[in-house]
């Protein structure tokens, strides 16, 4: 794909949709990490050691991602960087769920509600970019 200005408003739309959520998610566990957790449904995640590394991992990495896919929906110049930084994290969060339900002993309850969660924005913003494609063949080659 080349980095010339999105061809339809998918991709923003969803890149707005997953950094809103990111955004929101990782505020919500910078400032109230065991409210977060305690609504979540994460059981194990206790003391002063589980909520700073709350804080810093799902805090502070989730809301820089979330307010960089906010400001790529809204500016054209960043688009594709947010579209592929999208893909960046949540094809391997999304394989972390999964191979964590498969190969671990982990919460099926918790890991299936995050799985649908991380999943649905991954198919969102995969859809997306899927139609970027689609229109940029459709249109044809540039012409010069």
């Amino acid at each position: 794909m080349s980095l010339d200005r999105p061809r339809t408003p998918y991709l923003r739309v969803a890149l707005g949709a997953a950094g809103v959520h990111q955004l929101l998610f990782g505020l919500g566990f910078l400032l109230l990490p065991g409210l977060v957790v305690t609504t979540v449904g994460a059981r194990g995640l206790e003391g002063a050691a589980a909520m700073g590394d709350v804080r810093s991992v799902y805090g502070g990495y989730l809301g820089g991602v979330g307010a960089f896919l906010v400001m790529a929906s809204v500016r054209t110049a960043y688009t594709w960087a947010g579209g592929w930084l999208a893909m960046m994290t949540l094809v391997p969060i999304t394989l972390g769920r999964v191979l964590g339900l498969a190969l671990d002993d982990v919460d099926a309850g918790l890991a299936f509600r995050l799985l649908l969660i991380e999943g649905f924005a991954l198919a969102l913003v995969s859809a997306a970019l899927a139609a970027e494609g689609w229109a940029k063949r459709q249109a044809g080659p540039p012409r010069s």
